[in-house]
């Protein structure tokens, strides 16, 4: 439970996402990871497994955010490597033998934005739940970055929307990844950000 109280970080992306956004989501994940962050996603397939994964693999602490009761949680196969319950929340809004449903899906969004400093949006569409998942960290007020880079799939147009509506272009790039992180922190945390830099 103390993971709640530690500086977190949103991810959501897309179930489907491409080879090259689930590679992005792992690395800034990671690097998040590694500085202190906790990752919280919403364990769904694609870029909210692979946040969590990397989370874990980096040594980190994770949050999963259920679109269901705790009595449908399960450790998915692509985690159980890593797995570890000292550093690992599962939380749910709903009850305990409530099923999955789409509708769900999209309540719980506001509670991965709720519990996050700032989220990470990766290859959100025109609808759906990445998508909805950044509007509510905007409409909270909560710092936004949507992902941008070359090769995006041309489903991926949301974070257009996004941007418009004051979200944060991130143009992601591993190479530039260490450097970003420290410029996002300075964007959720800025007190913390600016005692470390003794300003």
């Amino acid at each position: 439970m103390d993971l709640l109280q530690r500086k977190t970080i949103g991810f959501s992306g897309a179930r489907r996402a491409s080879a090259k956004g689930l590679d992005l989501a792992e690395t800034y994940a990671g690097l998040f990871a590694r500085e202190g962050w906790t990752v919280v996603s919403g364990y769904a397939s694609g870029v909210d497994v692979a946040s969590h994964r990397a989370a874990l693999a980096a040594g980190g602490t994770t949050i999963l955010v259920l679109p269901h009761g705790l009595d449908g949680f399960y450790v998915r196969p692509e985690l159980r490597k890593h797995w570890d319950w000292r550093r690992t929340l599962v939380v749910s809004q709903f009850d305990a033998e409530a099923p999955f449903q789409a509708f769900r899906a999209i309540q719980r969004n506001a509670v991965i934005a709720g519990l996050s400093q700032g989220v990470l949006v990766f290859e959100p569409g025109a609808l759906g739940g990445t998508l909805n998942t950044g509007m509510t960290a905007l409409q909270l007020k909560i710092p936004l970055f949507a992902a941008v880079y070359d090769g995006m799939p041309p489903t991926a147009v949301g974070h257009r929307l996004l941007i418009a509506r004051g979200g944060r272009p991130l143009m992601a790039d591993r190479e530039n990844v260490a450097q970003q992180i420290t410029e996002m922190t300075e964007v959720m945390n800025p007190l913390s950000a600016l005692a470390m830099t003794g300003g």
